[in-house]
């Protein structure tokens, strides 16, 4: 489980994490149901991209707005 914040010149916050992010936080988990982390998945303002590797699913969200 695995979750790392790098935050660049302009302020985009680029996370990379195992698990899911859903309006209330962060759920973190390995999880092998790729539709189901799908239907979960529901923000707004956030560009999310979901990988399936192996057993887990591996999330890519870039949050273009202000720091975390």
């Amino acid at each position: 489980m695995e979750k790392i914040f790098t935050i660049d010149n302009e302020r985009k916050v680029r996370t990379w994490l195992f698990g899911i992010i859903t309006l209330e936080g962060f759920e973190l988990f390995q999880a092998s149901d790729l539709e189901n982390a799908r239907k979960r998945c529901d923000v707004s303002g956030i560009d999310t991209s979901i990988i399936k590797e192996g057993n887990k699913i591996k999330f890519s969200v870039q949050h273009f707005g202000k720091g975390i």
